[in-house]
């Protein structure tokens, strides 16, 4: 009986996996949507010989022993943390994280929320705010007769009207950044919480070294594979030795790709050889 018990671990190992993998792919067209891996560890041994215990008929050391495992269970659902497809659109709220970084966004409660998805919209007040309503932690609003808005390489968002082509600024964007960017707690809506195992935020300007710049016409940050994504502007990227960086000209948007299982296959021997050993 013990034997249908260990195999039991097994499918319900199984049946978290296919779980995880059918959440991601639900997640496709997700704005800001980061991938998750379930990982898996062995259950405790039983130790019935230990190994390098002495043998009871001749003195000597056993090398392997008896040991017999009790079967799998759940280590982990982590974020892979890839840099999801980076693609044009023409809504003026909308904007993207390349690199490291999240959005600050304000809860009903007072809390501060964190999330990658910056398809953000204008509520009756002309204040920036998420598909849910919530608003960014910057608080900006932009007045009823801009025309367009920008941000340049400070996080600095200017507005433009008519007969005013210098635009004016309206507000700072800025991200914060985390030790341990999977320790965050997911709560739906496309947001994240501070956990004791993510750090405390780390929050400044995207020129001042923190985790993104903005440019303006490009756009968002959607999961690395799939069809029928969302799209933003773009944010740019910094690296953990180098400041953050700006592209300013980027013709079209960059996707990101990567390839799953590569490799070379079995070489073929050709027909009538002998393998080495035989020759």
């Amino acid at each position: 009986m013990r034997a249908l018990q260990i195999a039991a671990t097994g499918m319900d190992a199984q049946q978290m996996r296919v779980e995880v993998i059918s959440n991601n792919i639900a997640n496709m067209s997700t704005t800001g949507y980061k991938s998750r891996r379930a990982d898996f560890a062995d259950l405790h041994y039983q130790q019935t010989t230990s190994p390098g215990a002495l043998s009871s008929r001749t003195g000597t050391t056993l090398a392997t022993g008896v040991q017999l495992g009790l079967g799998v269970r759940a280590a982990s659902v982590s974020m892979l943390l890839e840099q999801g497809s980076i693609e044009r659109t023409s809504q003026d709220f909308d904007f993207a994280l390349e690199g490291k970084g999240f959005f600050q966004i304000e809860l009903p409660s007072g809390d501060v929320a964190y999330t990658r998805d910056g398809s953000f919209k204008l509520d009756g007040q002309g204040t920036l705010v998420t598909s849910e309503g919530y608003p960014i932690a910057d608080q900006i609003t932009v007045p009823d007769d801009a025309r367009r808005i920008t941000a340049n390489a400070d996080g600095e968002i200017y507005a433009y009207f008519d007969g005013d082509p210098a635009g004016q600024l309206i507000g700072s964007l800025t991200i914060a950044g985390f030790a341990n960017e999977k320790g965050l707690e997911a709560i739906g809506d496309n947001l994240f919480l501070e956990t004791g195992a993510s750090g405390a935020a780390v929050v400044g300007e995207p020129a001042a070294g923190m985790m993104a710049h903005k440019e303006d016409g490009v756009c968002a940050d959607t999961p690395p594979t799939g069809t029928g994504r969302r799209s933003a502007r773009l944010i740019g990227q910094p690296t953990p030795d180098a400041p953050p960086r700006i592209r300013p000209d980027l013709p079209t948007c960059g996707r990101v790709t990567k390839t799953v299982g590569g490799g070379v296959g079995p070489r073929r021997r050709q027909r009538g050889a002998l393998p080495a050993a035989a020759q």
